[in-house]
C-alpha cells in the first residue's frame, strides 16, 4: 500500500526502497542502504542523490563518505501539492491553445467511428468520453464480485463524483444481485433510475452504455478489460429503441414496482 502511493506521486521503485529503508535508519552511507535493499553501492549513491534534487534526502560528507538523511514524510505533501499545480497549470495552457488546434485540423477529416479499448487505463478513457456528454446516459452494467479493483477504485473515487457534479441524469439495468442492491443505493445522487432484472433469464456478462451518438459496450471483469465505442447515430436509435422496449418489460415485473409509471425520456 504504501509503495503503490509513493509511486502515485511519481517516485520511482528503487526512490521508495532507498527512501524507506533511510526512514527507520535516519543516517545511512550508501553502503549500507545497498545493503539493506540488495541495490548496488553505486546505484544506492546515485538513488540518492535523485531523491536530494526532489527534496526528500539531504546529505553531508564527512570522512570522505556521503551520508544521506531522509528529510520528514511531511515533504510528500509538498511535492504531491507541487504536482498537482505542475497538473493544474498545463490543464490551463491547453485550454488556451485548444481552440487554435482545433481550428488547424482539416475540416475534410474523417475521425474514427469504431474505437477500441484494452486494460484499466483504456476503460477510464471510456467512461471520461461518456462524461463529456452532458445528456442523459442509458446502461446496462454487470455488477459483481469480479470487477477489476483498480476499476472499482477509480468508480467510486472519480467516476462517481464527477457524475453529482454534472448531475448526469441516467437510467440503468442491473441484474437482481446483492452488489446491484447496494449500489442502488446511491441512485439519488448520481440522479440514477435503476430497474431490477432477473440473472436467470437475462444474465449480464458485459455493460453497455448508450450516450449522444454512441454506444459503448465494455468488461470490466478483472480478467477481461475490452471495450469498444461506435460512433453512428443510426445504430445508437436502433440500440435505443432495443433500450426502450426492455425498460416496457422491465416495469411489468414487481421488483420494479414503484417505477412501474416512469417511462424512459
Amino acid at each position: 500500500m504504501i509503495e503503490d502511493v509513493l509511486k502515485e506521486i511519481g517516485l520511482r521503485r528503487k526512490e521508495i526502497a532507498i527512501y524507506l529503508a533511510l526512514l527507520p535508519l535516519g543516517n545511512a552511507p550508501a553502503s549500507i542502504l545497498g545493503r539493506h535493499t540488495n541495490i548496488t553501492r553505486s546505484t544506492a549513491q546515485y538513488t540518492c542523490q535523485q531523491l536530494e534534487k526532489k527534496g526528500l534526502v539531504t546529505s553531508v560528507f564527512k570522512k570522505n563518505t556521503y551520508y544521506y538523511t531522509p528529510e520528514s514524510p511531511d515533504k510528500l505533501q509538498y511535492i504531491l501539492d507541487k504536482k498537482i499545480k505542475e497538473i493544474q497549470n498545463s490543464k490551463e495552457e491547453l485550454n488556451r491553445i485548444s481552440g487554435d488546434l482545433i481550428g488547424m485540423m482539416n475540416p475534410q477529416l474523417v475521425l474514427p467511428k469504431l474505437r477500441f479499448y484494452e486494460g484499466v487505463d483504456g476503460l477510464i478513457d471510456m467512461f471520461e468520453d461518456e462524461l463529456k456528454d452532458k445528456g442523459p446516459l442509458y446502461s446496462a452494467n454487470r455488477i459483481g464480485k469480479n470487477i477489476n479493483p483498480d476499476i472499482l477504485r477509480y468508480m467510486n473515487n472519480q467516476y462517481i463524483l464527477k457524475r453529482k457534479q454534472i448531475k448526469k441524469q441516467s437510467w440503468a439495468f442491473y441484474n437482481d444481485t446483492p452488489e446491484s442492491k447496494q449500489r442502488m443505493k446511491n441512485d439519488k445522487e448520481v440522479n440514477r433510475i435503476t430497474m431490477l432484472v432477473p440473472m436467470k433469464y437475462f444474465p449480464f456478462d458485459s455493460c453497455c452504455h448508450i450516450y449522444a451518438n454512441k454506444i459503448a459496450f465494455y468488461s470490466w471483469h478483472k480478467t477481461d478489460m475490452t471495450g469498444v465505442i461506435i460512433e453512428n447515430e443510426r445504430i445508437q436509435n436502433t440500440q435505443f429503441s432495443f433500450y426502450k422496449l426492455a425498460w416496457n418489460y422491465a416495469r411489468t415485473l414487481k421488483i420494479n414496482q414503484k417505477y412501474k409509471n416512469v417511462e424512459i425520456k
